[in-house]
């Protein structure tokens, strides 16, 4: 597959099959996501996989908080929707209307999400405390490149906050250091055709609203 075409065609998967991705094809998508870019090649970032029981366990641990109402607790902090430029904010509710289109209301997402979207693997990203804010920059070229990487190879991805909401939970589950911050969780699979709510649709902004050209 051309570069442009696992661009194209990747989507956000919001619910998967149940069928486990290989552990070899897992760790070749990290591989091909270290070619990345990073600050003076600084390397930040660590990449923690799960699958299996242990996955299973944090899946139930998290329904669990989920339906009990337990707030989240992430890391990294979310930047609450009234600090975000007027842009944003439109693209994020043009982008919940076309959920609630689709839909009907945001139920559906929100049982798939606190279900974890049913993903087979989970790929966590956490970086050092204190990190550099390029730091963050360099997380997000990996773990695009771990995105590319799994489309041309037919796996489905989903970056995704809900993966961290609940870092303790995590960290009942898998190993992570102290010294690291969990940032973001990317789930991995095999994407279900027939869900609803891998209908949804995001609409990218026209490149006369997002780019200056000058000669």
């Amino acid at each position: 597959m051309e570069a442009h075409q696992a661009l194209e065609r990747r989507r956000s998967t919001r619910w998967f099959l149940d069928r486990p991705v290989d552990p070899d094809d897992l760790k070749t998508i990290v591989v091909q996501g270290l070619h990345a870019p990073s600050w003076v090649n600084s390397q930040p970032y660590h990449a923690h996989i799960v699958t299996g029981e242990t996955l299973q366990r944090i899946k139930d641990d998290y329904l669990e908080a989920s339906r009990n109402g337990k707030e989240s607790k992430p890391e990294l902090p979310p930047t609450p929707l009234e600090d975000w430029s007027p842009l944003a904010q439109q693209n994020m509710t043009h982008w919940r209307e076309g959920v609630e289109h689709t839909l009907g209301d945001m139920k559906v997402m929100e049982e798939a999400a606190s279900h974890l979207y049913n993903a087979p693997a989970i790929v966590y990203l956490t970086l050092p405390k204190n990190f550099s804010p390029w730091s963050l920059y360099d997380l997000g070229g990996f773990g695009m490149g771990m995105i590319i990487a799994a489309t041309d190879q037919g796996i489905a991805s989903l970056p995704a906050y809900r993966f961290v909401i609940y870092p303790d939970i995590i960290r009942q589950h898998i190993e992570i250091p102290e010294d690291e911050v969990l940032v973001l969780g990317i789930g991995l699979g095999y994407r279900d055709s027939y869900a609803p709510v891998n209908r949804i649709i995001a609409a990218r902004e026209p490149l006369t609203e997002l780019l200056d050209y000058k000669e």
